[in-house]
């Protein structure tokens, strides 16, 4: 739902950022008290002027970790008025900032297409910003109060939300309108939009206690029926499509999907979730991709090489992405060019407000790993969790439920439990890889047809899991940088019953051809067990 604060949560917002701000008044334990909380429901869609550039400010530098040793540093005038010369020049055109709206506030207005009001349009802003934040510290509220002032916030933008609400409903059964690339019109669409909208909303404000409820309902009546749907329907919805016609054809990837992806070693699992990680991002999902065996670093380089492929149609490594100059047989102006063209592609790539947003987790292990995310999901919800080898987090040893996870299968049994409690009650996916077992491996090398059990290390692999992949590469494949793709399971869908010849380049861009299916020459079996799964 697209949400803008009002007057009067603008208000409140002032007493809140003076209350978090270094002055006389000022305590550091309560202030990042007051952040946390206003980062289970506050959203930076939802501000827009001075607002957002302070809360995109406080994000960009780290706030929560900094504030108990450096919070008196954290948030100084020279801070902000640093944040403000780096954002200011990529911010102003974003729609979230929204220009037009603040600057009308102010009763100015600039042609951000001509370079001279732009830059006038900018100098205007910071001057702006940083009289508001004068203007905050002049107020000097006390952090205990701005604390108190939040639970009022929240209370207020819930209700201005349900209204809004209430009329896009009215317009659903009216003119119709576009949600989210979709068309709703008419009672069948407004009864889908209704159970949508009051799920965004509902998931908006309950971030704070995500907790795995048990519970006996008796549904002894229709009202019960109904109120049960009320409270207990989550809002399962498609988050971004695969890029290959034969699976997209059948379905996406929704929320509530767990998908395991299962290759030998070398076959290609990380370029893998590079590829559809990627995509997730520019589907507009947030993702957060726990590094196992790749390094964090890596992965985010990584990542970058595959939209400079997909913005300008080059392939770059990531030695020549950290060193451009490394690249043969290029003058200094190309040089220059590559550079320039990197840190485009990047700052596309972070600040496109269309884009979802990438954390990077690495050295987690399966004993604390569903308290980290969620932790980290009422800081930034995420909608999806990419898990790069199961079986190679790592393991603090402590109990969990009493028990320690002393075996490579207890503890891949407890991840694959953990997600399975966290898509439900989170409303993500997870997509996780995965070594072949040894009967698997030993099959595919003697080109034998293999069953679903086809993860390694435990049967939770796959038997958790809603969709299950197998990755080979046949010998004929590897110079072509092919690789042949079965789905073994696939819950809830039409089942993909034959192989899939997937193509890929070194930007890890994989992509499906129909003329090339016939390379596989009928290769590959039917997957005999998957009409057993329904």
């Amino acid at each position: 739902m697209i949400y803008k604060i009002n007057e009067t949560q603008q208000e409140m917002l002032n007493k809140i950022i003076s209350s978090i701000l270094p002055h006389d008044n000022f305590d550091s334990t309560i202030a990042a008290e007051t952040i946390a909380e206003l980062n289970k429901f506050l959203l930076l869609k939802d501000l827009y002027g001075q607002y957002y550039l302070i809360w995109n400010a406080i994000k960009n530098i780290e706030l929560l970790d900094l504030y108990r040793s450096h919070i008196r540093n954290a948030l100084t005038r020279e801070n902000i008025d640093n944040s403000l010369s780096v954002q200011l020049p990529t911010i102003i055109t974003r729609d979230g900032f929204d220009a037009k709206r603040f600057f009308d506030d102010y009763g100015q207005s600039f042609n951000l297409e001509i370079p001279s009001e732009k830059q006038d349009a900018m100098n205007f802003i910071y001057t702006t910003v940083l009289n508001s934040y004068d203007n905050w510290i002049d107020m000097a509220v006390p952090s205990e109060e701005g604390l108190a002032t939040v639970p009022l916030l929240r209370e207020d933008m819930k209700n201005s939300m349900a209204a809004l609400a209430i009329s896009l409903q009215s317009q659903v059964l009216q003119d119709g309108i576009i949600y989210n690339k979709k068309k709703y019109q008419g009672y069948y669409a407004w009864l889908s939009f209704n159970s949508l909208i009051l799920n965004e909303i509902q998931s908006r404000f309950t971030r704070g206690s995500l907790t795995k409820r048990y519970s006996f309902k008796g549904l002894t009546s229709y009202e019960e029926s109904l109120k049960f749907d009320n409270e207990n329907s989550k809002d399962i919805h498609a988050l971004w499509y695969t890029g290959w016609d034969p699976v997209d054809n059948r379905f996406p990837i929704n929320t509530h999907d767990i998908v395991t992806v299962v290759a030998d070693e070398g076959t290609g699992k990380t370029r893998f979730v590079i590829d559809q990680a990627y995509r997730a991002v520019i589907a507009g999902c947030n993702v957060v991709i726990v590094c196992g065996e790749t390094d964090s670093y890596k992965i985010k380089r990584l990542l970058e090489a595959r939209h400079i492929w997909e913005r300008y149609n080059v392939q770059l490594t990531m030695q020549e992405i950290n060193n451009p100059s490394s690249i043969e047989a290029q003058s200094m102006e190309e040089t220059e060019s590559i550079q320039n063209m990197i840190i485009e592609a990047e700052t596309d790539l972070y600040d496109n407000e269309k884009y979802g947003k990438i954390t990077l987790v690495q050295n987690t292990t399966y004993e604390d790993i569903e308290d980290q995310l969620r932790e980290e999901y009422k800081l930034n919800q995420f909608d999806v969790v990419f898990i790069d080898h199961v079986a190679a987090l790592d393991s603090t040893g402590r109990f969990v439920n009493g028990e320690r996870l002393g075996t490579m299968q207890e503890r891949i049994t407890h991840l694959y439990r953990v997600e399975d409690v966290l898509a439900k009650d989170l409303n993500i996916a997870f997509i996780n890889t995965s070594h072949t077992n040894n009967d698997t491996a030993s099959a595919i090398q003697r080109n034998k047809a293999t069953g679903v059990r086809i993860g390694g290390q435990s049967a939770a692999t796959t038997k958790y899991a809603s969709i299950v992949m197998l990755i080979t590469q046949p010998q004929d494949f590897k110079k072509s940088d092919q690789i042949v793709l079965e789905f073994k399971k696939i819950r809830d869908h039409e089942p993909i019953t034959t192989p899939i010849l997937i193509n890929r380049n070194s930007s890890n861009y994989h992509y499906y051809v129909e003329d090339y299916q016939g390379l596989l020459n009928g290769g590959g079996n039917a997957n005999d067990d998957i009409e057993s799964l329904y």
